[in-house]
């Protein structure tokens, strides 16, 4: 299959949102982005669209012509597209206002009582510290 490689802007539309899961669950954050990203499709009067990260797609060069066969269907479409659970989930270079963010993010788990989330996050981080440090 050939490699979708259009750099031209005009050839993407709409508001995208990425709609993240865990262990075959949509995290919560999932919807406070669909319903931003609905506010901001409606006022912009463009399409709102989801994309799932799953199982399917297995092969990395399938992934940008699937996308496009799928934004240019009439009606809602699912994408699943398999990743690697061991890959790594911080940027080689930190800010800190991303670790700030990802503090508060935390934080903000922690205090609605979902501690494992948490946990889930840290387990599947440390496995990569050594790689970034």
């Amino acid at each position: 299959m050939s490699t979708f490689m259009n750099t031209d802007p005009k050839a993407f539309s709409g508001v995208w949102v990425f709609c993240e899961q865990r262990q075959g669950k949509m995290m919560p954050t999932t919807f406070e982005l669909i319903s931003e990203g609905r506010k901001l499709a409606d006022e912009l009067g463009v399409q709102l669209s989801g994309i799932l990260l799953g199982d399917n797609v297995i092969n990395p060069d399938d992934v940008f012509p699937t996308l496009q066969k799928v934004f240019n269907a009439d009606g809602p479409a699912l994408v699943n597209i398999m990743t690697d659970p061991n890959a790594l989930a911080m940027p080689p270079k930190i800010e800190f206002s991303q670790m700030l963010g990802f503090a508060q993010t935390m934080y903000k788990l922690m205090m609605e009582g979902r501690s494992k989330e948490v946990l889930d996050t840290i387990d599947t981080n440390l496995k990569h510290w050594k790689e970034v440090f």
